[in-house]
């Protein structure tokens, strides 16, 4: 107990430093709960009387002259602020010096205190925290966000989005109650800060009298704990406790005040003694005090004087305009065309920010820092919204900016306590040691490059439509010329120089229009800074897109185009810049809203507050220029041969207009500057002509056959022979069969199809003697089919020619041959042995010896022997053809019997689990089979699958299975398989060993949505493996928050929905209890 009570001490650090004079008799009863200490709540209860505290009382409280504000003070005698937590690298000024300043200036003080516990408790990173004052009473502050940390706010953007975004609809019908809501929010927040610390006394004695019944053995030594709710509350407050001396009488006192400490969430201990003494008392002490407590100078030393630095100033350029871009207005040409009005960000903040945002003008005039005045206290939101709203007005006007882990934003304000209090404010945000003027001089002369480069493409190429031309060639040259720079994501935190220039570059406009690399933001503004050069409106957007990230989001910047129809469209170069393609894939260049891009606009706020963005057109932009149609759709060639495409647009058909032709996989098939196609390997590519803002597609299929193969040899070549019986007019017709394989992995059509199609026109049937046998063809599938009659003795070489392939059949037709013209002792015994399950699989082949009996002999006959399918368990097949002057075939078939298994079980592995991935899961193992047909034991290895399977019994289900797929325990049991597949085939146990599925997670599941219309087609998968509907639960919704479920059979046209996928089942968890959120829109 004493080493408790100890250690209590040392954790006090909460002291309160009176009572002032003046405090009604009200008051004063809250405090009194014992003649050596009281407890004064920070939280005051809702009685009656207290709600009713009128605003004159308490500004006679903290006005009144020789007042003692009560307030939280650490165990170094520092003033802290209202949650009593004395934070890391905060500098704080004395109790004494915060009891001489006047209410007002205390109330500025610990409104700064307040707001940097706020800031620290919501995970914000601050630096080189500093309160000071001097001797003439002038409080000055100080506070560095590292800008870093300020993008990292960014990551935790996407969490807050998830809970707070909702859909425009739903923002509309809630905003009225919303406002009410905030309203009443804010009334009764002030409400609790200007009510007193009193409780009625007969709450107080109600309290006391329950306290005393459960503590009446307790003695003031005894420690008090709170209970656990209690505990989670104050999770930051410092236990407390004092030693005390009590009389016999006073110890029951000490318990009931003990027990009502441990109900309360942040308290202080002051020392009392009955109500009149402590009256008494109270008045003597502060007018003691009053008189005695003098100002004096703290911390002015640590305010740091914050550096300014000039540079030149970041200016666009404004390019020749030599065509009429078409939006009816001269207005609209000028260079700040960048947002549809000059207010538009500005306009949507609050007046204090707005006097923020006035203030950082001073940014795009060529420095770092601004000062203005203020008669309010600004909060640290305030300036991260006023600069981001300034940032997305101006947006590389501050590309100057030092986004890396050295940048800082300093801010230090001073506060001057008069008849009208003043705030003076300077802020400082860190220059990058990269930007300079040179910099700047080149970006502009590469702008007015590309905007003539831009107005000549399009009167060449989009005449009708200028303002597309445009946009195109810049998002064409953007995406051709540069490559998005991982570096720029990872680098902001290096220690390299070189490394935090790339990070710079990539953040900034220069990269892409000088270094050939950037991030999405150097995309954003290098587009934004083209745009602006002819006039064409556009704005720059930062804010959320899908991720595979935890929570489904990432930050992202793109831009929004205003063309001539007057409609706003999504641009995106980012997306569009396709590294196999090495150009813009086009997907979003001036397209639709495709409900995945959700403008935020919050550069340095975890989302406090969501900007306004335009409204996207629900359509992408079109030209108003002709249509294109080729002279094929699909064309089908071999490789080497060519094709050539025609078009039967007159418009494009002028020379002046250029034309580009694309091969969508050069690998396969290129295509020249007329639209000559050239077929290169097998395969498919997609031909595309793109002239005037239109184009159009052609399938090319380009066909190899990779080879042609008698089925009965596996080879190119087969010797074989037909017989005529003499004597006799019967003719037996032979099927010969040839697999016709292809060289593309996936063909798109068979052998019959191509044949079919005549796409091989050479493929033919030639007989070197036609008058020895009659042939005819048939193509199923893949397989050719040659039916072979016999007609006379001879020879023919049958060549077969399919697809540049060709096969060759030696055929000869002469005495058929009779079974009696052989000795066939060692076939027929392995007949025989098959047959009685006696030939066992021994992994190697059987060639029984085929021999003339003396028939045979007599007449000479010719032969060849051939052996199939001789070796693994199953039928194999001896067969004797004639040749020379014989002909015919003798066919003797024998069965190759399996082994039956016989496990090593002393060698047997397993591994023993794997997580759920909704296919097939099965254990690695190692297994090996005893074979004793030699003299002494041998182990022969196996092989899963093919040589034994192993066999899966659920530990509860019981249901067995070879290829398991549900979470679960399972014991396992080996199954011969094939050529160990003999006598009983007894399944061997695995013993101490089973297998586990552990469920996975639902963080690992992908979700897809695919939109048809207005039906949602969604997946869901674990890498390639689709889940079943059994392990999940998907609902749909109008909301972001999911509230408002909606029947995904009657989604409306052109709106915004969400789809809810939940664990469910065993096979998924959700151990964070964050399901997945996919948003679409339909069509």
């Amino acid at each position: 107990m004493k080493k408790k009570i100890v250690s209590m001490l040392l954790a006090l650090t909460l002291v309160v430093t009176g009572i002032p004079s003046g405090m009604t008799v009200r008051t004063v009863n809250a405090a009194e709960l014992s003649e050596e200490s009281a407890v004064i709540t920070e939280e005051t209860k809702e009685a009656d009387d207290v709600a009713e505290s009128s605003e004159e009382e308490q500004e006679t409280l903290h006005s009144a002259a020789g007042d003692l504000y009560t307030f939280n003070v650490s165990e170094s005698g520092k003033a802290v602020g209202s949650d009593g937590v004395v934070y890391e690298d905060v500098v704080y000024l004395s109790a004494e010096n915060v009891k001489a300043l006047n209410a007002d200036a205390r109330d500025a003080y610990f409104a700064f205190c307040d707001e940097i516990a706020s800031a620290f408790r919501e995970g914000d990173i601050l630096e080189d925290v500093v309160a000071a004052v001097d001797e003439d009473g002038t409080l000055a502050f100080h506070y560095s966000i590292p800008v870093k940390a300020l993008e990292t706010g960014m990551g935790k953007l996407a969490e807050d989005f998830i809970e707070s975004v909702q859909t425009e609809e739903i923002a509309q019908e809630t905003q009225g109650e919303e406002t009410a809501a905030s309203q009443a929010e804010a009334l009764e927040d002030k409400s609790e800060a200007e009510e007193t610390v009193d409780v009625e006394d007969s709450i107080e004695k109600a309290s006391a009298e329950e306290s005393l019944e459960e503590t009446i053995e307790e003695t003031l030594t005894e420690e008090t704990t709170a209970d656990d709710s209690t505990e989670e509350d104050t999770a930051t407050q410092e236990e407390t406790t004092v030693e005390e001396t009590v009389s016999d009488t006073d110890a029951q006192e000490s318990a009931v005040e003990s027990e009502m400490e441990s109900q309360s969430s942040d308290e202080t201990v002051i020392d009392e003694t009955s109500a009149e003494e402590t009256q008494t008392d109270m008045e003597e002490e502060s007018e003691s005090e009053t008189e005695d407590t003098l100002l004096s100078e703290e911390n002015m030393e640590l305010i740091p004087e914050l550096e300014e630095e000039y540079f030149p100033v970041i200016e666009n350029v404004k390019a020749d305009i030599i065509v009429d871009l078409g939006y009816d207005s001269a207005e609209i040409q000028e260079i700040k065309s960048i947002l549809p009005s000059k207010d538009w960000f500005s306009s949507q903040l609050t007046k204090n920010q707005q006097t923020i945002y006035k203030a950082c003008g001073a940014m795009g005039k060529g420095t770092n820092k601004f000062k203005f005045n203020a008669t309010s206290k600004l909060t640290l939101d305030d300036f991260k919204q006023a600069i981001s709203a300034y940032i997305l007005t101006e947006p590389y006007k501050c590309d100057w900016m030092d986004l890396s882990s050295q940048g800082k934003l300093d801010i230090v304000y001073y506060y001057y306590s008069k008849s009208d209090p003043t705030y003076e404010w300077e802020v400082n945000i860190g220059k990058s040691e990269f930007y300079n003027a040179s910099l700047n001089k080149a970006a502009e002369a590469k702008i007015l490059e590309l905007a003539a480069q831009a107005q000549e493409y399009a009167i060449q190429n989009y005449p009708n439509a200028p303002v597309y031309g445009i946009v195109k060639y810049f998002d064409k040259w953007i995406c051709e010329n540069n490559y998005y720079n991982m570096v720029g994501v990872t680098g902001g935190s290096s220690s390299d120089k070189s490394t935090r220039e790339i990070y710079y570059y990539s953040h900034s406009s220069y990269g892409i229009l000088l270094k050939g690399y950037g991030v999405c933001e150097s995309y954003a503004l290098s587009m934004t800074r083209l745009l602006d050069s002819i006039g064409i409106p556009n704005m720059y957007a930062t804010g959320l897109v899908p991720a595979d990230t935890e929570s489904g989001f990432g930050g992202h910047a793109w831009n929004y185009v205003q063309m001539p129809d007057r409609n706003w469209y999504l641009h995106d170069s980012t997306w569009n810049d396709d590294e196999k393609l090495g150009g813009s894939t086009e997907d979003y260049l001036l397209c639709a809203d495709d409900g995945y891009h959700f403008p935020v606009g919050n550069r340095y706020n975890s989302f406090t507050e969501i900007f306004d963005f335009v409204t996207p057109s629900a359509t992408g932009y079109k030209p108003a220029v002709e249509s294109i149609k080729l002279s094929q759709t699909e064309i089908n060639l071999l490789p080497k041969k060519t094709a050539e495409l025609t078009y039967d647009n007159a418009y494009i058909s002028n020379e002046n207009v250029t034309k580009t032709w694309l091969s969508s996989d050069e690998k396969v098939a290129k295509v020249d500057k007329n639209g000559k196609i050239t077929a290169v390997a097998p395969g498919q590519a997609k031909i595309t002509l793109t002239a005037a803002g239109m184009t159009e597609t052609c399938v090319v299929n380009v066909h190899q056959i990779n080879s042609l193969l008698f089925e009965d040899s596996g080879k190119a070549s087969l010797t074989t022979s037909g017989g005529i019986v003499s004597g006799s007019s019967k003719k037996e017709t032979q099927h010969v069969y040839l697999t016709v394989k292809q060289k593309a992995e996936n063909p798109v059509y068979t052998a019959e199809e191509l044949y079919q199609k005549g796409i091989f026109d050479d493929f033919a049937i030639v007989s070197s003697n036609t008058s020895v046998a009659e042939i005819s063809t048939t193509v199923t599938g893949n397989k050719i089919d040659l039916a072979i009659t016999p007609a006379a003795v001879g020879k023919t070489k049958v060549t077969v020619t399919f697809g540049t392939k060709k096969a060759t059949l030696n055929y000869s037709v002469g005495e058929m041959l009779d079974e009696n013209w052989f000795d066939l002792k060692e076939v027929d015994a392995l007949v025989k042995d098959g047959k009685e399950g006696k030939l066992m699989y021994t992994g190697k082949a059987y060639k029984p010896k085929v021999v003339l009996s003396s028939e045979g002999k007599a007449k000479k006959v010719k032969f060849k022997v051939s052996y199939f399918n001789n070796k693994d368990a199953g039928t194999a097949s001896v067969v004797i053809a004639g040749t020379g002057t014989f002909g015919g075939e003798l066919k003797k078939e024998f069965i190759i019997s399996p082994l039956e298994l016989k496990v090593d079980t002393s060698a047997i592995k397993v591994s023993p689990k794997n997580l759920y991935n909704g296919g097939v899961n099965q254990t690695k193992s190692t297994v090996k089979h005893i074979d004793n047909s030699g003299k002494k034991p041998k182990k022969v290895g196996l092989k899963a699958g093919k040589d034994y399977d192993i066999k899966y019994t659920n530990k509860v289900t019981k249901e067995t299975t070879t290829n398991p797929t549900e979470a679960g325990e399972y014991t396992m049991e080996i199954v011969g398989k094939g050529n160990y597949s003999g006598g009983d085939n007894k399944p061997v146990a695995i013993e101490g060993a089973t297998w586990k599925i552990e469920p996975n997670d639902i963080k690992k599941v992908k979700v897809t949505v695919k939109v048809n219309g207005t039906t949602p087609v969604v997946t869901v998968a674990i890498g390639k493996n689709m889940l079943p509907e059994t392990d999940y639960k998907m609902t749909f919704y109008k909301d972001k928050e999911c509230k408002t479920q909606v029947n995904k059979d009657i989604l409306a046209a052109k709106t915004q929905y969400f789809v809810k996928v939940e664990a469910a089942g065993a096979n998924l968890t959700d151990l964070k209890n964050k399901p997945i959120v996919k948003s679409f829109k339909t069509k």
